[in-house]
């Protein structure tokens, strides 16, 4: 007997920050290994499912202008600085980076 198991939405969220990034499909499948096993077909249903991710994570545009914030936080106790770039008149992530 098959019991179907569901991925988290966490995760299906980051397959599709990584996609928007540029990433493959089958690049984005290895990267999410560490916390499931799901293929790179997987991942594309995720992006046919949800076409309008894309333009929430608007990676090359003209912009005027652009907010850029920081923030320190704890990953397992290891210090981290999370960037994100935002356009104001659009209101659109333009970058996103843990670091």
């Amino acid at each position: 007997m098959f019991i179907r198991q569901r991925t988290a939405l966490p995760i299906v969220l980051y397959g599709l920050y990584l996609v928007a990034l540029g990433l493959s499909f089958r690049f984005v499948s290895r990267a999410l290994k560490p916390f499931v096993d799901r293929s790179y077909v997987a991942v594309w249903s995720w992006v046919q499912k949800l076409p309008e991710f894309r333009k929430f994570f608007k990676a090359r545009c003209r912009v005027s202008m652009f907010l850029l914030d920081e923030t320190a936080v704890l990953v397992k106790g290891l210090p981290a600085w999370i960037w994100v770039t935002y356009e104001p008149i659009s209101r659109r992530v333009l970058g996103f980076r843990l670091s």
